[in-house]
């Protein structure tokens, strides 16, 4: 057991998961306000959906072309201190925003920054990660992150009573929380100076590009995982829910997702790749299928919180799978993260279409719809094994 801790805890994956928590912390106190933000300017749930589609659309082509010149030789270190420096810069644009567009812009700006960033990160953790703990190096990189996510929640509930307290709006509020977000990722800028640089890595060119049934999967998972704009509308218009209360509801459950998140990508280590997908797909389209049906707070919830589980736990899974396909890392963690990109732009989509069109639960059926297409996996898992 000593051995795989060890190599979880390299000198050079260590910058690399500091990087993912001061990262998901900049990026990560501002979001579960910026629907509620972008609303107060005049946007439609489709306009705050689009939001997100605009973020993820710019990131899935950066992703894929990162990758891609990453395998050619560009340095990982350098995308993502240049995708850091920008993003801290971009944050301001949300504090001097007065128009949805200016906010769109920014969005998508904001996804170029991402695309540059992160699937560098995650190449350079499967290359310096060890093959038989790679899921459980991707995932405490996820899991890393997600502390910074958390931390995220906390602070912007401070940030927001603090605002209360001095007598600012809430979109007063919702500016300074702007402005902190932007300080942190300055601060993540410095940290980038403590990377590793990765070693030339060299890939026959003509196997740069494979195609392969897990980006399928990945695209699906991907537009689940980008609904969560228009869950934090249902909270608040449906539920009633204050902003507060809805940031303590995010709080608790990426708390428990920290646990649930490592236990998995273990099993995928453990027992193998395709055993813990059937884990983790069975329960999400169970969960995803029953939750228009939810009138009350707490079902509703705890079916949220299995889609939550399901869709974190399959990202580093994903991506331990996509470093043993046999091309270059670069293009395959590129791709994937490509697929996850471009099913995150078509999931807000249509999660803001039917959530302006339909009344009552049916407002949050994307889920539902979505997870529709994960069954033909199922049921050809089930008859190879019949």
């Amino acid at each position: 057991m000593a051995r795989p801790i060890k190599g979880l805890f390299k000198k050079e994956l260590v910058p690399l998961y500091l990087l993912a928590g001061i990262g998901m912390l900049g990026h990560s106190v501002f979001r579960p306000i910026l629907p509620i933000f972008t609303r107060h300017l005049g946007a439609s749930a489709l306009q705050i959906g689009l939001l997100t589609s605009g973020f993820m659309i710019a990131r899935a082509f950066t992703s894929a072309a990162g990758g891609y010149i990453i395998d050619r030789g560009i340095s990982s270190r350098l995308l993502i201190r240049i995708g850091v420096g920008i993003a801290a810069i971009l944050i301001l644009g949300f504090y001097f925003s007065n128009y949805y567009i200016t906010v769109l812009m920014v969005r998508i700006a904001q996804g170029v920054c991402s695309g540059l960033i992160w699937p560098s990160a995650q190449i350079m953790v499967g290359e310096y990660s060890d093959p038989n703990i790679r899921a459980r190096a991707l995932s405490l990189y996820q899991i890393v992150g997600r502390v910074g996510m958390i931390a995220s929640r906390g602070l912007l509930a401070i940030i927001l009573l603090i605002g209360f307290n001095l007598g600012f709006s809430e979109m007063g509020g919702f500016r300074l929380t702007f402005l902190v977000g932007s300080f942190i990722l300055g601060l993540g800028f410095v940290q980038t100076l403590t990377i590793t640089e990765r070693p030339e890595v060299h890939i026959d060119q003509k196997k740069a590009i494979h195609f392969h049934p897990i980006f399928i999967l990945t695209f699906i998972i991907g537009g689940l995982m980008a609904m969560q704009s228009i869950t934090i509308l249902y909270f608040n218009e449906m539920f009633q829910l204050k902003p507060v209360m809805i940031v303590t509801i995010l709080l608790i459950i990426d708390i428990a997702l920290l646990i649930t998140t490592y236990f998995i990508s273990y099993l995928a280590d453990r027992v193998g790749i395709q055993p813990a997908l059937f884990i983790i797909i069975v329960p999400c389209v169970a969960a995803a299928s029953a939750l228009p049906l939810m009138k009350n707070i707490i079902p509703f919830v705890l079916l949220w919180f299995i889609i939550r589980i399901t869709i974190s736990a399959f990202i580093p899974v994903a991506r331990s799978y996509a470093t043993k396909l046999p091309t270059g890392i670069g293009s395959n963690i590129g791709f994937l993260n490509m697929a996850t990109n471009l099913g995150s732009a078509i999931g807000p989509i249509v999660a803001g279409f039917l959530y302006d069109r339909l009344t009552g639960g049916l407002k949050i059926s994307g889920y539902s719809i979505l997870a529709l297409f994960l069954i033909p996996y199922l049921i050809v898992k089930i008859v190879k094994k019949v």
